[in-house]
This record gives C-alpha cells, sequence and structure tokens, in this order.
C-alpha cells in the first residue's frame, strides 16, 4: 500500500469515528475537507476520496437493480461513510432495505428503511420516494392493526353490553325462582334481609357497568361541527395522560389537508412546563375516526436526551406532520400520551436564579413592534477533536415585543483575545416548523457549534456576540 492509500485509509477512519460521536450533527463537506487537508491530503487526493465515494454508491445501485441487497447495502454503507448522511446515498439505503424488507419481512430491514427515510425527509421534507417508502410500510402495519382492532372492538362490545344483560338476566332469574313457589306455599313470598341487600348490591354493581358503558362511549364523543367534506379542516386535540399532568399542551394548529388519493395531517403546539423538570420526552399520538374508531398511531420525541434540563415555565415546542398515500379518512380526533418521561417533579414553590442578560444587535433595522431578550443559561466552550473548539450554549429567548414571532434566525461570532474574528455560524431560535413564539413567552436555545480556526491556546479567552439577521 502506497503512502496516498494509507493517508486516505486514515482519513477514512477518522471521519467514522468522528461520524458516530457526532450523529446528532453529521461532519459538514467542508468540515471534511478540512480534516483531509489536516491528515496531510492533496486537493487531488481529496478528488480520488470524492471518486471512491461515487464507485461505491454506483456498485450499490448496480446491486440494487439486480436484487443484490446484501452487496449492495456493504456497498452504500462505505459510500455513507465518506459522504454522511447525504441524501443521494441514504435514499438509495432507504430503497434498498424496503425491497429487501418486502421479501424476506425482517423487522431490522422495516426499521432501517423508515430510519434513512427520516434522514432524507430532515434534509427535504418533500423528497417523495422517503414518503412513499413510509407511507407504504405504514399502510402495511395498518392493515395488520386494523384487523386486530376490529377483534378487540368486538370483544369490548360484547363486554360492555354482555355484563349488564348478565346482571340483569341473574335478577330476574333470582326474583322469578323465589316467586315460583308461591304458587305452592304462601310462606315462601316472604324474603329475607339478606335477600333484599344482595339485590341492592347486584343492581349497584348493573348501575356502575352501565357507567362505565356510558364513559367509554362518551371518550369518543365527535365534534359535530367539523366538516369533512372540506379540503382542509381542523381537528380538536386532547391529552389524556396523567404523566403529562405538569405539562399544559397549547395549540397552534392541528390540520388535516387533503390531496388527489392522500392527505397530510400537521400538528403544531407548544407544551408548557408547569411544575417539573424535564430531561427527556417522547410523545404517542392516535388518530380517531368519526366512530371513535382508531385509525392510526404515531410517535415524537418533543425533548432529546441530554444533560440540558428544561425547566418550570419553560417551553417546549412540538410539531408532528404525517402524510398517507390514501384517500383521507374522516379523522375527528387526536389523543397525546406520554410514550416516554423523565421528569422530576418540584415544590410548589421554587425560585431560579435569573439568568444573565446578553445584548443582542440587529444586521437591519428592528422592524416595529419586534423584538426580543437574550439571557444566557449557560456558555463554555472546549477543545474540537482534532483542531478547533466547540461553543456550548443554552439561551433564553423571550419575545418582549407585540407580536407574534414565526421565524427568527441569528448569527453567532466569535473573537479571541485580540478581537479577531475567527469563526461564525447560523441558528434558528423560532422555525416555520415550530409554533410562533407569542408576546411574553420563553423559548429555549440549546446547541453545540464548531468554531473551526481557533487555537487550542484561545479557547479560554473566546467571546461571542449575537445577532439577529432575519425575523418575521
Amino acid at each position: 500500500m502506497n503512502n496516498q492509500e494509507e493517508q486516505q485509509k486514515e482519513f477514512v477512519k477518522k471521519l467514522l469515528a468522528l461520524q458516530q460521536k457526532r450523529q446528532d450533527k453529521p461532519l459538514s463537506k467542508s468540515e471534511q475537507q478540512e480534516i483531509a487537508f489536516q491528515i496531510g491530503l492533496s486537493d487531488s487526493d481529496w478528488q480520488a476520496v470524492q471518486e471512491t465515494y461515487k464507485a461505491h454508491l454506483l456498485r450499490g445501485r448496480g446491486f440494487l437493480s439486480h436484487q443484490n441487497y446484501d452487496d449492495a447495502i456493504s456497498e452504500l454503507e462505505q459510500a455513507n461513510v465518506l459522504d454522511y448522511n447525504s441524501i443521494e446515498t441514504t435514499a438509495v439505503l432507504a430503497q434498498t432495505h424496503f425491497e429487501r424488507f418486502n421479501e424476506y419481512s425482517d423487522e431490522k430491514d422495516k426499521e432501517a428503511a423508515i430510519s434513512y427515510s427520516n434522514i432524507c425527509l430532515n434534509h427535504n421534507p418533500s423528497h417523495t420516494p422517503s414518503l412513499k417508502i413510509i407511507s407504504e410500510l405504514k399502510r402495511k402495519d395498518k392493515k395488520q392493526t386494523i384487523a386486530i382492532s376490529k377483534e378487540k372492538q368486538t370483544l369490548n362490545k360484547w363486554i360492555i353490553v354482555g355484563v349488564p344483560l348478565l346482571f340483569i338476566f341473574v335478577i330476574i332469574s333470582y326474583v322469578y325462582l323465589n316467586s315460583a313457589d308461591s304458587y305452592v306455599s304462601p310462606s315462601h313470598l316472604s324474603v329475607t334481609e339478606t335477600e333484599i341487600a344482595e339485590m341492592i348490591e347486584m343492581n349497584t354493581e348493573m348501575d356502575k357497568q352501565m357507567e362505565q358503558a356510558e364513559d367509554i362511549m362518551a371518550s369518543f364523543a365527535i365534534d359535530k361541527k367539523i366538516d369533512f367534506s372540506a379540503n382542509e379542516y381542523e381537528i380538536p386535540v386532547e391529552v389524556d395522560d396523567k404523566k403529562l399532568e405538569n405539562l399544559e399542551w397549547q395549540t397552534e394548529s392541528s390540520l388535516l389537508t387533503k390531496f388527489d388519493e392522500s392527505y397530510k395531517i400537521e400538528v403544531k403546539g407548544d407544551f408548557l412546563i408547569k411544575n417539573a423538570e424535564i430531561n427527556e420526552l417522547k410523545i404517542k399520538l392516535e388518530f380517531f375516526d368519526d366512530k371513535g374508531q382508531l385509525i392510526k398511531n404515531t410517535y415524537q420525541k418533543a425533548v432529546e436526551e441530554s444533560d440540558l434540563v428544561l425547566r418550570k415555565g419553560d417551553l417546549i415546542p412540538f410539531q408532528v406532520m404525517e402524510y398517507e398515500e390514501i384517500t383521507a379518512p374522516n379523522i375527528a380526533k387526536i389523543v397525546l400520551s406520554s410514550a416516554f418521561i423523565a421528569q422530576k417533579e418540584l415544590p410548589k414553590v421554587i425560585n431560579y436564579e435569573i439568568s444573565p442578560k446578553i445584548p443582542v444587535s440587529w444586521e437591519q433595522k428592528r422592524p416595529q413592534n419586534i423584538n426580543v431578550q437574550l439571557r444566557e443559561r449557560q456558555s463554555r466552550f472546549s477543545n474540537g477533536i482534532i483542531g478547533g473548539g466547540y461553543h456550548h450554549i443554552t439561551l433564553e429567548i423571550e419575545n418582549t415585543g407585540n407580536t407574534p414571532i414565526s421565524h427568527l434566525k441569528f448569527r453567532f461570532r466569535w473573537f479571541n483575545a485580540a478581537k479577531k474574528l475567527v469563526g461564525k455560524e447560523v441558528r434558528y431560535g423560532v422555525s416555520k416548523s415550530t409554533s410562533k413564539l407569542k408576546r411574553n413567552q420563553i423559548r429555549i436555545l440549546s446547541t453545540v457549534m464548531t468554531v473551526p480556526k481557533v487555537k487550542k491556546e484561545e479557547i479560554p479567552n473566546l467571546t461571542y456576540e449575537v445577532e439577529v439577521i432575519e425575523v418575521k
């Protein structure tokens, strides 16, 4: 193996190691190129690496066209190392796992197909092949769910109707058997106090069963004001879980939109933390039709597992988009519950130390009636894995203006002790995929950003500035 091949091999090893540590934020092309140059690769070497990537991708596509799924996945995974989670490579990986699942029904392939498709949708929310794969897999799950659901519904109906009828039958039989002897001996007409108590207890139990049946039917009460024939309509959202009693759900929109033989549901809102500290939160959504039948369910992370603690008064933005390539059913209600929550309940009275304010500048003149205030909950710098550094920061963003904010984009800039600019990066405080930030509301921005040009000895003296570059 010559020196060039050894350098390229070392480059691939470093890429793989870094990308495994940074799964939540894959390396960009510029970061990959910087690493290549740091280990001694030239421009021509870098181009050779790109050609290697293309060769793996082409071989993967070729094996897929001949249904050789194992070799296709092997080639595509090597291509993915060289261009981590690019939409081109990831889409072919999703298609390969999807086709292998259709042939061999391995659940791992289904999970991989959905995972890779979601990565593509993170790049492009309207990526048609990924939407099609997820919709097709969920359609199959739905058929199985409906079959199981129908069996459960039949059993539930027999329980709801059968139990009260059974009690009625017992009471009638009891009365009949005790009264039948009256034709033989009038003395048998007398009823003891014990028998009266037993009959009262039976009637009470029957009433309870009827109340439970009424409660179950009432839980599926449908808003008659919904026009299911409309091309768009709002779906009521409910929270049904005691585990979420420390969170107040605030719906911004819950819209069903119909297309030709397909439909989309988009839910936007916030969870306001009332009396707890939250480390992790995963929400289950159940969709019911106008007959109270469960159509489908899905799961969505609201808070990723991390050391950051969201606390009383913080807002948790929550957004879900579901797309199905079938005719839209009459979805009449969405129910939210906890799939997983890591929380610590607080005493009734708790006061947090007020975070210090930090200045914020505006690239353009600040629009009338729009303003924000930033407070620093945490800020620290650390050494990079291969040169440079990282900025770990958590900010409180408060809307101090008079109008809701639907779009808010910041630019962070870093300076060394000599006030020389050593890096800059952009982050969203509010985006179109989240709910609006209303007046006096506080939203948390917690992120890690790369400071590529800083020297190791400069890191302890770094400072930063925040500038609003876009707002609506």
